[in-house]
């Protein structure tokens, strides 16, 4: 985030302010250097913002060619926001940024506009406020994926789903580190949404919300009630596809995941609720208040669900070996810290 005054190496060691065309002359000779070690590295920036007149357009601007992804970071909530407003922010934030940063594609990179990659590497609710450890954050963030999936943005870090304390961070909290709400969001986008985003039309009013996917073998529908009070109704129709008359859901609720804002602890988190649920062309699906439940619509040529639910206990049991530590200490600080 080098445009930005905060960060280490913004300031030079004449005390003057970094630019946008120095950041991307720097830029050139690192992707140089990283090229000749392995022509296959990608690299990109700015890790900023994604409006125009930033270090971003100032990258594509000179230093396009060396580019191979865009990145940048966002947090677009504040605790005085409306429920509305936020909940809106989160299907318009990853478009909005994801539009602007294609025009500049188009202006600077137009040969190349459509193999650039769109990485937002950074991203969550807010910087502060603990917003994101409950099942709004889980809603919130549900959405957010969603709709980084339905625009192709193709790279997305998360910062961070396991922080003990409320709007704290890996690197500046206290441990321990516990699961937020958040980490179930995506949990259940891994395992029961394919790669495929699918056209989800949803009629009527209310808080509800529904993304589709399709995979090899099953379509799923993600369906996200927003309503503090209200159990949502979705009724689904298939089309195109030959679905098996059993199919499971994955429930996200209150009941699998609650965060105690007064202890600012999981009172309790867990996985969610599987139940099974039967399908076809048609069928519905209650979705409890400020919940999540995923449906999964297997083809009529997949597997029994035992079969797939023992594959994926197998998975569980797997050992994956040990994890390696490796800490890299520089020689030399930057200009601006003690």
């Amino acid at each position: 985030e080098l445009e930005g005054s905060w960060e280490a190496g913004h300031f030079l060691p004449d005390g003057t302010e970094l630019t946008g065309e120095m950041y991307a002359e720097r830029y050139i000779e690192f992707a140089k250097a990283m090229k000749a070690v392995d022509p296959t590295i990608r690299v990109g920036g700015a890790a900023c913002g994604a409006g125009a007149g930033g270090f971003t357009e100032d990258l594509l601007r000179i230093a396009g060619d060396h580019v191979d992804f865009v990145s940048w970071h966002t947090y677009p909530l504040q605790s005085t926001h409306t429920r509305e407003r936020m909940l809106a922010a989160a299907e318009s934030d990853p478009v909005r940024a994801a539009q602007s940063v294609r025009q500049m594609l188009r202006r600077y990179q137009p040969e190349r506009a459509d193999e650039i990659e769109l990485g937002i590497t950074e991203w969550n609710l807010g910087l502060e406020g603990g917003m994101e450890v409950d099942m709004f954050g889980a809603i919130w963030s549900a959405l957010f994926d969603g709709a980084m999936h339905r625009d192709g943005i193709d790279i997305a870090n998360h910062w961070d789903a396991f922080t003990h304390h409320r709007g704290g961070s890996l690197v500046f909290g206290q441990g321990p580190y516990m699961r937020k709400a958040q980490y179930w969001a995506f949990w259940l986008w891994r395992h029961y949404m394919g790669d495929a985003v699918l056209a989800c039309d949803l009629e009527g009013p209310g808080e509800l919300r529904a993304f589709a996917t399709r995979s090899d073998d099953a379509v799923s529908i993600m369906a996200i009630n927003a309503s503090e009070t209200t159990e949502a109704r979705l009724d689904v129709t298939l089309e195109g596809f030959r679905p098996a008359a059993e199919g499971e859901t994955a429930l996200l609720s209150y009941r699998e995941c609650f965060w105690d804002r007064l202890a600012n602890k999981p009172l309790w988190s867990g996985e969610p609720q599987v139940d099974p649920i039967a399908t076809g062309p048609s069928f519905s699906v209650a979705v409890p208040p400020m919940a999540i439940k995923c449906v999964r619509v297997p083809s009529a040529d997949e597997p029994a669900l035992s079969e797939r639910a023992e594959r994926r206990r197998g998975m569980e049991g797997k050992d994956f070996g040990a994890a390696e530590l490796r800490v890299l200490l520089p020689e030399s600080g930057y200009a601006d810290t003690e």
